[in-house]
């Protein structure tokens, strides 16, 4: 009986890390707002880049917009 029940304590347990990971993945692919604002800031952290690149910045706060 004590095996039975362990088994069963860690099939729920991993049944919960299961869906802990679902409900995570769910949760970042329903907020699509963020996901732009956050694809916007790294392509404009890197356009910045290439602009200061260009113009023979070092630091990636240089330009002035």
């Amino acid at each position: 009986m004590g095996q039975d029940t362990r088994q069963v304590r860690e099939q729920v347990e991993e049944a919960r890390e299961q869906l802990g990971d679902t409900v995570a993945a769910l949760a970042y692919k329903v907020n699509a707002p963020r996901r732009a604002k956050e694809r916007a800031a790294v392509k404009l952290d890197g356009a910045k880049r290439r602009v200061n690149g260009l113009l023979g910045r070092k630091g990636t706060n240089d330009a002035r917009w």
